[in-house]
């Protein structure tokens, strides 16, 4: 066929766009949006695997203060260090 799409083969008026940085040329509307939307799927798959790293690692990157005041989390979930790192009041109040 003239003018076919070049992923399903059966569409006439075809369309060229840039996708993920790629240019694809030759595809229909409905192929577009198919590949549009996978887009944005994976993207908001990705965005929840962030989001669950964080949760899971939250712990991991807790900082001794905050707004120059102890941490609670971080004392938490690093006595022995925090020992190290705060006065028995600090500890007390905190903690």
């Amino acid at each position: 066929m003239i003018n076919s799409c070049n992923d399903c083969g059966k569409k006439p008026g075809t369309v060229s766009a840039v996708i993920k940085g790629e240019l694809v040329k030759g595809i229909c509307e409905s192929c577009y949006q198919l590949r549009v939307m996978s887009m944005y799927q994976s993207s908001a798959h990705a965005q929840y695997e962030r989001e669950r790293d964080v949760e899971d690692h939250a712990a991991d990157v807790a900082q001794p203060r905050v707004a120059g005041k102890p941490n609670p989390d971080f004392i938490r979930n690093y006595p022995e260090r925090a020992k190290d790192m705060f006065t028995e009041e600090e500890l007390r109040l905190y903690g």
